[in-house]
């Protein structure tokens, strides 16, 4: 445990203690050389800036306005990027309500430090965050779970579209906003009546990192859409090809012992491109003569009406902004494994690939009861009884000897009834056993519950780690893919943002917790 401030604690742990993390992303980072095969690892000590394929300034003036439309003035932090003197690097997240889960502000704080990082050795760097608008999953996106205070409260949109649509230009349902303006005691302005999740998204984040720290990118703006046109069309007239690309790929990953992150859906593709209908129904391109002759039409005359599926999206991302390094979590790492040739296919540069910090947060006192109670903080993930009953050694030897004295006992009953009048029934060994197996199983739960009860025998120990594991493990899933960032920003404000940058780490081979 490192002490960081006289009220900050920092907590740490390997990665590969981190519940679920992927296989691919775990090697990758661990130097493994069979992930190496299938991803491109930053430099980090190496890292510059390469020269840009075409003109970016139609690309910058559109983003300049939009963010400007969000309060995020960018100021000359896309000048460099113009010019080709600048790293770009690039993460991004569907557009969550109330701002999303942690990892969401988490992988934000990982673009931010790598800027940092970047600039303290004197090379210029311009991150995005790249907002999916164009998501369609509703019911991931209209919920968000809120820690504040050692309480949880989860919110959900008890309203839902008739359609599945991309969720990025929908209303913010009236039941979320009203739920989470009472819950905070107030009606910020990205919270505001009608506003998109969108806006939404994107001017909390504004608020909670600050102007000109990063650049917001809307998936759907028509301006980017256009820039990948040229992609796009390519994409949809070699959409066979390119299955076949990611099945290849696919096959070496599993021999390779990954399992493939993505699968060809219900009708048997990957779903590479999709229209988005005059109503907002997002339907997927297949590669079938009328439905690719429809999709290039699309592309040449409103290419802002096609979308791209998650194996499709890293290849417009790349195309149109030509990161130097993209910034991903587990998932969205083992993508760029399964996309295999097709950037060479496309001619598209491949960036480097790095996994996102991860960290926790949680109060500083918290945390501080693992060291008073000597718990490793990996220990939180599992079920406390487990980790406490070795506390009292003399106690579980106690209850291990009664238990035992008691099965021994009820065999030696068992035997003794059987000895007297099972030659006088015989069909009384079947009773015998069943009565036997039933009191056993009684002894069985209530040496459990005996057990349950030394682990918690020293109440103040307990509570304080319970305390603590219902806050990093809420409803019994790691805090970052679960609970919102909003309401530790509503209790620490700037605080907790400029502790997320300094602890997340990118391609790091630890979790941190940050104490607040």
């Amino acid at each position: 445990m490192t002490i960081l401030e006289q009220r900050d604690v920092r907590v740490e742990f390997p990665l590969a203690d981190y519940p679920s993390i992927g296989r691919f992303a775990l090697d990758l980072v661990e130097g493994s050389r069979s992930a190496a095969r299938f991803c491109r690892r930053a430099d980090w000590a190496r890292l510059g800036p390469m020269a840009p394929s075409r003109d970016r300034s139609p690309l910058a003036a559109a983003l300049e306005r939009t963010n400007r439309a969000w309060g995020n003035e960018l100021g000359g932090l896309l000048d460099p990027w113009i010019r080709g003197e600048a790293v770009g690097i690039v993460a991004g997240q569907q557009a969550g309500f109330a701002g999303g889960p942690l990892y969401t502000l988490t992988k934000i704080a990982t673009l931010i430090a790598i800027r940092r990082r970047l600039g303290q050795r004197g090379v210029p760097a311009v991150p995005f965050f790249w907002l999916a608008t164009e998501d369609h999953d509703f019911d991931e996106v209209a919920r968000v779970v809120v820690q504040r205070g050692g309480e949880r409260v989860a919110l959900r949109a008890s309203e839902s579209p008739a359609i599945r649509c991309p969720v990025g230009m929908l209303p913010l349902p009236d039941s979320l906003r009203e739920g989470l303006a009472s819950l905070l005691g107030k009606a910020p302005r990205w919270l505001r009546p009608g506003i998109s999740f969108g806006d939404s998204f994107a001017e909390l984040v504004v608020d909670a990192v600050g102007s000109g720290e990063l650049v917001l990118i809307d998936s759907l703006l028509p301006e980017l859409r256009r820039e990948g046109g040229d992609l796009l069309h390519r994409i949809a007239g070699r959409l066979t090809e390119a299955e076949e690309a990611i099945d290849r790929r696919s096959r070496e990953l599993d021999e390779a012992g990954y399992a493939p992150q993505v699968t060809r859906g219900a009708e048997g593709h990957y779903s590479l491109l999709y229209t988005i209908e005059d109503d907002g129904a997002r339907i997927p391109v297949l590669p079938r003569e009328i439905g690719i002759q429809r999709a290039l039409e699309r592309i040449e005359k409103v290419p802002e009406t096609v979308s791209t599926g998650v194996l499709a999206r890293p290849l417009l991302q790349d195309a149109v902004l030509e990161p130097e390094v993209f910034v991903g979590g587990p998932a969205e790492v083992a993508y760029y494994a399964q996309l295999g040739g097709l950037h060479e296919m496309f001619g598209v540069r491949a960036p480097a690939v790095a996994l996102r910090g991860h960290v926790l947060v949680a109060p500083a006192k918290r945390l501080r009861a693992l060291e008073r109670h000597g718990v490793e903080i990996q220990r939180i993930f599992e079920p406390l009884e487990e980790v406490l009953l070795p506390r009292e050694p003399e106690a579980v030897a106690e209850l291990d000897r009664a238990v035992e004295q008691a099965d021994r006992a009820l065999a030696e009953a068992a035997q003794a009834i059987a000895s007297v009048a099972l030659g006088a029934d015989p069909g009384l060994d079947r009773s015998l056993q069943r009565s036997r197996r039933s009191i056993a199983h009684h002894l069985g739960r209530m040496a459990h519950r005996a057990r349950r009860a030394v682990a918690r025998r020293d109440r103040e120990r307990w509570d304080a780690l319970r305390s603590l594991q219902e806050i990093l493990v809420p409803d019994g899933r790691v805090q970052d893919r679960v609970a919102g960032w909003i309401g530790w920003w509503e209790d620490y404000g700037p605080r907790l943002v400029s502790r997320l940058v300094a602890e997340a780490e990118p391609d790091a081979t630890v979790v941190r917790v940050a104490g607040l």
